[in-house]
């Protein structure tokens, strides 16, 4: 596991002296760098997590993991996926405030 989490460090560096001229907005998906997980970070396989599957704008089955949602920098941006529709956007928001954040 050391030789991985190595191989990331060097990996991290380049993704931080990137540069970069991607400006993301609401509603599109996009595919990140962000390393390996460590301790008790879920990679998918496990039960009992908060997920909202949806369709993207070109007709693949995407998966939200509302547990696991946070802010990145740009930088770990690597290429543009698609976008979510106006409702699968707002189901997404309510069932983050609702369960994540604690609101009615």
């Amino acid at each position: 596991m050391q030789e991985k989490f190595d191989e990331w460090n060097e990996i991290k560096k380049q993704i931080n002296s990137s540069q970069t001229l991607k400006y993301p907005s609401v509603g599109k998906i996009y595919w990140c760098s962000v390393g390996y997980n460590v301790g008790r970070e879920v990679y998918g396989n496990k039960t009992g997590f908060m997920f909202y599957k949806f369709k993207d704008n070109q007709g693949r089955e995407q998966v939200a993991l509302l547990a696991q949602a946070k802010s990145y920098d740009i930088k770990r941006i690597m290429q543009y996926l698609g976008k979510v529709d106006k409702k699968d956007l707002r189901i997404i928001r309510e069932r983050v405030f609702e369960k994540i954040i604690g609101g009615k």
